[in-house]
């Protein structure tokens, strides 16, 4: 489960360095492989909490 939180942690942080630099961004190409790439990462950050939502219904505690 650490694992797993640590690694959410992680991809927040790089959807937060993404996000800053597509927003400092001028060419639209660059613009669109960052937006791109936000959202590989949201994708990410959403199969993740289903498996942290499954570790927590899978605990016995």
């Amino acid at each position: 489960m650490a694992e797993l939180v640590g690694r959410r942690r992680q991809i927040i942080g790089m959807i937060n360095m993404e996000t800053n630099r597509r927003d400092q961004a001028v060419g639209k190409q660059l613009i669109r492989r960052l937006s791109l790439h936000v959202a590989f990462l949201e994708k990410e950050l959403t199969e993740l909490d289903g498996d942290i939502g499954q570790t927590i219904k899978a605990s016995p505690v």
